[in-house]
C-alpha cells in the first residue's frame, strides 16, 4: 500500500493526512493537476499523476483506509491560520512533537482532500495551481474549511472571485442547496446574498432547517425556523379562510 504525497513545501515541517474521499467533487481533478481540470470521470479510484508515491510504514499507515499527505510549512500554517497558530506554539501535543523532532504528522480526517489542497495552495504562494472557478459543491467544502481554521483573510481574493463567478448564482431547488448556498454566503461574508438565501428559507422552504454539520450559527437557523412556522400558520389560516 502507498499513500499519496503532495508536496506543498519540500522543506516544510508538517505532514497533514486526510482521508481520500472519492465520491466528492473533484477531488481527483485537484490532485491531478492542482488547477481543477476535469479528466474521465471513471467508478475505481484515479491515481494522482502529480503525487510523489512513498512506502506505507508502520508509522504511516491508518487503518486501512487510502490516505493523502501533504507536506506544509509550519509558518505557513500559522500566519493563515489561528486555529493551527493555537495548534503548533500552544500547549497541545502537536506543538510539542514539532518542538522535540522538528517535524510533526496532523490527520485532518474529517476535511475534504481536494478543498484543503485548495486552501494550501492558496497559503503556500502557489496561485496558479488555484483554480479561478470552482463549482457550488466544492465552494461549500472550501466555505467549512475556511470557517473552520480561519482562512478567512489569506483567502479572501480567491472567495470573492468564486462567489462572484458561481454560474446562474446559487442553486436553491432544495433545503440542501439553501442549506449550503447560506453558509456560503455567511462564511464569506455577502450580507445581500445572504439576506436574500435566507428570505428564500423562510418563505418557501418545506422542511425544517438545520445546519447538518455545516457552520451557520444556531440564531441564524432558528430565527429561519421561527418565521417559517409563523408564515406556514398564516398560510393555514388563510386556507381555511377561503
Amino acid at each position: 500500500m502507498t499513500l499519496d504525497y503532495n508536496q506543498l513545501d519540500p522543506d516544510g515541517d508538517v505532514v497533514l493526512i486526510l482521508e481520500r474521499q472519492y465520491d466528492n467533487e473533484g477531488v481527483e481533478d485537484v490532485l491531478a493537476d492542482g488547477k481543477g481540470s476535469a479528466p474521465k470521470k471513471s467508478s475505481k479510484p484515479i491515481k494522482p499523476t502529480a503525487a510523489e508515491e512513498i512506502p506505507a510504514t508502520e508509522d504511516t499507515l491508518i487503518d486501512d483506509a487510502e490516505h493523502i499527505r501533504m507536506r506544509v510549512s509550519s509558518k505557513h500554517l500559522i500566519l493563515a491560520s489561528s486555529y493551527f497558530r493555537k495548534m503548533l506554539r500552544g500547549g497541545f501535543k502537536e506543538a510539542e512533537e514539532l518542538c522535540a523532532k522538528g517535524t510533526v504528522q496532523i490527520r485532518l480526517m474529517d476535511d475534504h482532500p481536494a478543498a484543503m489542497l485548495i486552501l494550501l495552495n492558496i497559503i503556500h504562494g502557489h496561485t496558479r495551481r488555484v483554480p479561478r472557478v470552482v463549482g457550488f459543491r466544492m465552494l461549500t467544502q472550501i466555505a467549512v474549511l475556511v470557517d473552520k481554521y480561519q482562512f478567512h483573510e489569506v483567502a479572501e481574493a480567491f472567495t470573492d472571485s468564486w462567489v462572484a463567478n458561481l454560474k446562474g448564482g446559487t442553486p436553491q431547488t432544495s433545503l440542501d442547496d439553501l442549506r449550503a448556498a447560506i453558509c456560503i454566503y455567511w462564511v464569506f461574508r455577502k450580507p445581500s446574498d445572504f439576506k436574500s438565501v435566507t428570505y428564500t428559507a423562510q418563505m418557501e422552504s418545506d422542511a425544517r432547517m438545520e445546519a447538518n454539520g455545516l457552520p451557520i450559527p444556531a440564531s441564524i437557523i432558528g430565527n429561519i425556523t421561527r418565521i417559517r412556522c409563523f408564515v406556514l400558520q398564516n398560510l393555514a389560516v388563510l386556507t381555511r379562510c377561503r
